[in-house]
């Protein structure tokens, strides 16, 4: 009989290595630090003095 035991690396993390020590399964993984940002937008708040006023007639 076959058994799986399935492990989850977090998503800030990266898997390094998996290695064995006797009966033990020993899972390496490290923080990702040097994610890159190649962009990011603004949204201003909405309110009040922004919105454009309505035409009227």
């Amino acid at each position: 009989m076959k058994s799986e035991i399935r492990v989850e690396v977090p998503a800030d993390c990266r898997l390094v290595g998996v290695r064995t020590d006797g009966d033990v399964v020993v899972i390496i993984y490290e923080p990702i630090q040097n994610v890159r940002q190649i962009g990011f937008i603004h949204y201003p708040e909405p309110d009040d003095e922004t919105e454009e006023p309505e035409n009227k007639k």
